[in-house]
């Protein structure tokens, strides 16, 4: 854009947007903007594009500027004209997904973690929220300056739910095995447990063999035992869910997105990360990401022993992943939001927050809020 830029920025913040940086795309300028409670973007052209919901707000250098509400039916066009707008998988680098509950925090936090060399994903573990956080995915990159990679991660108990996510644009599809484990099996008697390895299928006892009384060495104080009733409950918990994983990969396998496929777990033994790691890619089930609810040393030492995907967890407080890992940061932005409006001004603290009032808050304390977040994640 060569023709007055400051003019326009500036005619678009006397009428209350907060402008980010521009894009240049098949023949548009094409600005994000925000107002409380309205996340928007205009384009400078000179013929209207075929979106919905649009409005010109005024003529500029021979053109009219229109503004178009940012939703999904809208986003298809954006992508089109600005493919850098598009999501990416995992890739090298260290990688950090953010759990939000509304587009504004993603501005400075995707900015932030560019300049770390850290690749920003939004999270998403709810199938209600998969249409809000594709939005919220391509939104971080679009106000931030789409200074890096970005990628957006749902995490889902069905199958079908991760089908829709990688048709929404999502690059990392992680499957939550909780519902197809037999988590009861460690807590059968001996009489139980020996019917149950009697009634071993043929394919079940020849995995048990594989690692009953096996003893492996990954430290000089880390050393995995397979005694014979762990390593049994162990397939008796998470033979069935072996089938479940592979059947998944290979249905999203088929719908020809470039995706990362993952697992997550609340909790996990580390005897069943080495049983699943193992047994998966004995299946062919490419995994490239293990998601569970903790950081844990011994998980990290497995990973890097057993190779082949990223070891991932939840973090209560903000840190930035180790070399290769992924981090889920939940409400990163609004924490250090409620901090700096504590100290700001304490009286306008209310809990809970309607998204409204936050919102209003959050545009008046955006450059503070934004200095938290750098602050917060110093590493």
């Amino acid at each position: 854009m060569t023709e007055r830029p400051e003019e326009l920025l500036e005619a678009l913040r006397r009428q209350g947007f907060r402008t980010f940086s521009y894009f240049l795309g098949k023949g548009n300028t094409i600005f994000p903007l925000w107002k409380p409670g309205e996340w928007s973007f205009g384009v400078l052209t000179e013929r209207e594009p075929p979106l919905e919901g649009g409005e010109v707000l005024f003529a500029f250098a021979k053109k009219r500027f229109f503004r178009f509400p940012f939703t999904l039916k809208n986003l298809g066009w954006l992508r089109e004209v600005l493919p850098e707008l598009a999501p990416q998988t995992l890739g090298e680098k260290g990688a950090v997904g953010l759990e939000e509950e509304t587009l504004s925090f993603f501005p400075e936090t995707f900015r932030i973690l560019w300049e770390k060399d850290v690749t920003p994903f939004v999270h998403i573990s709810s199938q209600e929220n998969l249409e809000q956080g594709i939005l919220s995915a391509v939104w971080g990159a679009f106000t931030g300056g789409r200074k890096g990679p970005f990628g957006a991660s749902a995490c889902a108990r069905e199958k079908n739910h991760l089908e829709r996510a990688l048709r929404l644009g999502y690059t990392v599809g992680i499957f939550d095995g909780r519902n197809s484990i037999r988590s009861e099996a460690f807590s059968w008697d001996e009489k139980k447990l020996a019917d149950a390895f009697f009634a071993l299928s043929p394919r079940e006892k020849e995995t048990w063999k594989r690692y009953a009384e096996r003893s492996i060495r990954f430290s000089e104080d880390f050393v995995l035992e397979f005694p014979e009733k762990l390593c049994l409950q162990i397939l008796l918990a998470y033979f069935p869910l072996l089938d479940v994983l592979e059947e998944c990969f290979v249905s999203l396998s088929g719908q020809r997105f470039s995706f990362d496929f993952g697992i997550f777990f609340e909790n996990l033994l580390p005897e069943a990360h080495f049983f699943l790691a193992e047994e998966l890619h004995r299946r062919g089930v490419d995994f490239g990401l293990l998601l569970l609810g903790a950081e844990s040393r011994e998980h990290f030492l497995l990973s890097q022993a057993i190779q082949g995907y990223r070891l991932g967890f939840f973090a209560e407080e903000p840190i930035l992943p180790r070399e290769g890992s992924y981090v889920v940061l939940k409400d990163f932005g609004f924490r250090s939001f409620r901090e700096v409006l504590a100290r700001e001004d304490p009286k306008l603290f209310q809990d809970p927050l309607q998204r409204e009032t936050l919102e209003t808050l959050l545009f008046r304390f955006y450059e503070a809020v934004a200095t938290e977040m750098r602050m917060r994640l110093q590493s």
